[in-house]
């Protein structure tokens, strides 16, 4: 595994494996430094952070191959009240901040009310469809699983980003990366650098508004009803809702297209993700277009 640490203290930054020379191999990347340093912006975050960037994307099930602890335990949003108990022989807790299937998330509260709870066990977070748009407390949180290919709408391989060093002893798999790899990151830095400039905070807003525009739509509509009643557990990047007919083909031809997933015990839920690629003006369209959805929508076509 390769590991960049950004510190505010001197040396700045220090790094193993030779990523330096790799980097430099890339002239719109001045090495590692500003894609640290770029992260380290954007979460306003100033200690000691590690960068892990994998060849390929995957599922957080990956830590299997890659972090050596057979006391892990898992922990989703679509199961409303985790067993505790079973927390209390963890090494390392995964928490899935958000499920993408069916729009239930982890509030920050839960989060911190996990760590309170168990100050001792380490605490990841699989922020795979809200990172950054989440903001994630590293006074608490050990480390976050992301991918470059959701939110920031980039091409790219999965990462850690690990805040304390002494989780590092829990990796235990190397990776050399390859030149499409280190072309990869170099956009990832770019976009990095466009969400700083554009500031974080602001693109959370965004995100804020473009989300309850979408569930005063689904309010405003009787053939339209919320997945997760609570509005206390709904995710703001990944939306699920019912339809008293498939809305899909009717959303195509509007130029939109929903997730669909069909489950045995759920029903059919539409899902409606919400990342900085989607423009406020975009949402807005979307909102008139599931405000004036009817079940029979032949005439709209």
């Amino acid at each position: 595994m390769h590991f960049i640490h950004l510190n505010s203290e001197s040396p700045p930054i220090y790094f193993t494996y030779d990523f330096h020379e790799s980097f430099q191999k890339d002239k719109q990347l001045n090495g590692p430094v500003d894609l640290i340093n770029n992260l380290g912006e954007m979460l306003n975050y100033d200690k000691t952070l590690s960068l892990n960037i994998f060849e390929t994307a995957g599922e957080i099930s990956r830590l299997n191959s890659i972090i050596s602890s057979d006391r892990i335990i898992r922990i989703s949003p679509e199961i409303k009240k985790p067993d505790f108990a079973t927390l209390l022989d963890a090494e390392i807790i995964i928490a899935n901040l958000n499920d993408p299937s069916t729009g239930r998330s982890f509030s920050p509260e839960f989060i911190e009310d996990l760590h309170n709870k168990y100050p001792d066990k380490k605490l990841l977070l699989d922020t795979t469809t809200t990172f950054p748009l989440i903001p994630i407390d590293f006074e608490i949180v050990d480390g976050i699983y992301f991918v470059q290919n959701q939110c920031f709408g980039s091409p790219g391989e999965a990462g850690y980003l690990l805040n304390k060093s002494t989780l590092t002893k829990f990796i235990s798999k190397s990776e050399v990366l390859s030149d499409t790899t280190r072309e990869k990151i170099v956009l990832f830095n770019s976009i990095l650098e466009d969400f700083n400039n554009k500031g974080i905070e602001q693109i959370r807003r965004e995100t804020k508004y473009k989300a309850a525009v979408i569930h005063h739509a689904i309010d405003s509509n009787p053939n339209l009803f919320h997945h997760i009643p609570d509005p206390d557990d709904r995710s703001d990047t990944t939306i699920g809702f019912e339809s008293k007919q498939d809305i899909q083909h009717y959303l195509k031809n509007h130029g939109y297209l929903v997730g669909k997933c069909n489950s045995d015990t759920q029903g059919t839920i539409f899902t409606i993700v919400n990342y900085p690629t989607h423009s406020k003006e975009q949402f807005e369209k979307l909102s008139d277009l599931l405000i004036s959805f009817r079940p029979d929508y032949s005439f709209q076509l």
